[in-house]
C-alpha cells in the first residue's frame, strides 16, 4: 500500500496546487471583505457564488461525478466519447436554461432580480461548467498533471483579474466582474488543450455514440445534479431565515463565519483529491480498502483536533475578531465544526459510486435539508435564532453524514470504524454547541 499511498500523496499535491490556490482566495475573499466593505456587498458576493454555483449544477446535472462512474483508463477512447457527450450535454442544457430566463424577462417578470447580476452568475457557471468537465475528464483519465497545470492556469487567470479589477476600483462590482472575464479565458484555454489532445470528434461518431453515451451519462449524474442542488439549497435556507428572524447585519457576519469553515474543511479534505481514483481503482482490493480507511481515520483524527482547537481559540481570542463576526460570536464553533461533519462524506462515499447505485444520494441530500429545517425553524420562530442556526447545521449534519457513510457501507464495505467515529462526531457537536449551554 506504501506505494500506492505515495502516489495518492503526489497527486493530492499537484491538484492541490492547481484547483485550492483560486478556491482558498476566492472563499478566503469574503473574510477579507468584510474588513473593508459593508455587510450589503458581503451578501452581494455570497449571493453571486451561491446563484452561479445553483446554475452549475443545473447545466452540468453532476457530470463530473458521472464520469468517475464510467471512467475506464483501458477504454481512452471510450472515455473520450463521454467527454463529448458531456461537452454538448453542457452546451445544450445551458442554451435551454438560458432560453428560458430570457422567455421570464419577455414576460416582465425580470423586476423581481437583476438581470445583469443573473447574466454575469450564469456566463461565470458555464464558463466554469467548461472547466469542470475538461478537469474531470483528465484526471479520470489518469493524466493528473495534465489536468493540474491546465486548470491552475485557468483558476490562476480568473483570479488575478478579479483582484486587479477590485485593486483598482475599490468596487465589489469590478472583482465579481474580474471573475467572469477571468473564467471565460480560462475556459478558452481549456477547450484549446483539449482541442490538441483530442480534435474535433467524428460527425458519424456523435450520430451514433454520443447521443447514446449522453443518455447513460444523464442517468448516473442526475441523482448527483438533485443532491447537489438540494444541499446548495441548505445555504438558501439557513441565509432566508436570518434574514427573516434576524438582519443584514447578522447574515453578513454569518456568511463570513460559514466560509471560513469552508475553508478548513477544505484544507483537510485535500488527500481525498488524489486519493479519491485510487482508492475507486483499487476498491476491490486489500490495498484499495487499507488506503481508504487510511484516509477516513485521519480526516476523523483531524476533524477531533480542529473542533477542540475551534472552540480554545474561540473561548480565548475573542478580542481578536473583526467586528461584523462579533454578531456571530457564540455559532463560530458550530458553523465550523458542523462543516467538517458534513464533509466527512466527501472521503468515505464510495459504495454509491463503485456499485453505480446513485439514486439513493439524492434521498439522502433530502434528508439533509428537511432535517435543517425541523430542527432550526422552531428555534427561530421562539427568538433563538443563532441557537436555531448552530443546532440546525450540528444535527443536520450530523444525521446525514452518519447515514450516507452507513448505507454506502452497506453496498461496498471498506471497514470503517463507523461506531467510534460516530461518537466522536457526537462529542463535537457537544463541544460546538457549549457556547450556548
Amino acid at each position: 500500500m506504501s506505494n500506492l499511498l505515495k502516489k495518492g500523496v503526489f497527486d493530492s499535491v499537484i491538484q492541490f496546487l492547481a484547483i485550492s490556490g483560486s478556491r482558498i482566495f476566492l472563499v478566503a475573499s469574503i473574510p477579507l471583505f468584510s474588513i473593508y466593505f459593508p455587510s450589503e456587498d458581503i451578501i452581494k458576493v455570497d449571493f453571486f457564488l451561491i446563484s452561479s454555483s445553483l446554475i452549475l449544477i443545473l447545466i452540468t446535472l453532476g457530470i463530473d461525478s458521472g464520469l468517475a462512474i464510467v471512467a475506464d483508463k483501458k477504454k481512452q477512447t471510450h472515455l473520450s466519447q463521454y467527454f463529448w457527450a458531456a461537452f454538448f450535454l453542457v452546451v445544450l442544457f445551458s442554451f435551454v436554461f438560458f432560453s428560458i430566463s430570457l422567455l421570464i424577462v419577455e414576460t416582465n417578470i425580470e423586476e423581481n432580480f437583476d438581470f445583469n447580476d443573473y447574466k454575469s452568475s450564469f456566463l461565470y457557471a458555464f464558463n466554469n461548467a467548461i472547466i469542470l468537465v475538461v478537469f474531470s475528464f483528465f484526471r479520470w483519465r489518469g493524466q493528473v498533471k495534465s489536468a493540474s497545470l491546465l486548470i491552475l492556469l485557468a483558476n490562476t487567470t480568473g483570479i488575478s483579474i478579479a483582484y486587479i479589477l477590485i485593486v483598482l476600483n475599490k468596487s465589489i462590482v469590478s472583482f465579481l466582474d474580474g471573475l467572469v472575464i477571468g473564467s471565460s479565458l480560462g475556459s478558452v484555454l481549456c477547450l484549446l488543450y483539449t482541442y490538441q489532445c483530442l480534435g474535433f470528434l467524428n460527425p458519424v461518431v456523435f450520430r451514433k455514440r454520443v447521443y447514446l453515451l449522453a443518455v447513460r451519462l444523464v442517468k448516473l449524474s442526475l441523482p448527483f445534479c438533485i443532491a447537489s442542488m438540494l444541499l446548495l439549497s441548505r445555504r438558501l435556507v439557513d441565509r432566508s431565515i436570518i434574514l427573516f428572524f434576524g438582519n443584514a447585519l447578522l447574515l453578513g457576519g454569518y456568511i463570513t463565519t460559514s466560509r471560513s469553515g469552508e475553508l478548513v474543511a477544505f484544507f483537510i479534505s485535500i488527500p481525498a483529491i488524489g486519493l479519491s481514483p485510487l482508492i475507486l481503482q483499487y476498491a476491490k482490493e486489500k490495498k484499495g480498502k487499507n488506503l481508504a480507511r487510511l484516509v477516513y481515520i485521519i480526516y476523523a483524527y483531524l476533524n477531533l483536533f480542529l473542533s477542540i482547537s475551534t472552540f480554545i481559540a474561540w473561548k480565548y481570542f475573542e478580542g481578536f475578531l473583526p467586528e461584523n463576526l462579533l454578531n456571530v460570536y457564540p455559532m463560530i464553533p458550530s458553523i465550523i465544526i458542523g462543516t467538517l461533519i458534513f464533509s466527512q462524506t466527501y472521503i468515505a462515499g464510495y459504495g454509491f459510486i463503485i456499485k453505480k447505485d446513485t439514486k439513493h444520494i439524492a434521498t439522502l441530500s433530502f434528508l439533509f435539508l428537511i432535517s435543517y429545517i425541523i430542527i432550526a425553524l422552531p428555534f427561530a420562530a421562539s427568538g433563538k435564532l443563532k441557537f436555531a442556526i448552530s443546532i440546525g447545521y450540528i444535527g443536520s449534519s450530523l444525521i446525514y453524514s452518519t447515514t450516507f457513510i452507513y448505507l454506502s457501507e452497506k453496498r461496498f464495505s471498506f471497514g470503517y470504524p463507523i461506531k467510534k467515529v460516530t461518537a466522536t462526531n457526537i462529542f463535537i457537536s457537544c463541544i460546538a454547541i457549549a457556547p450556548f449551554l
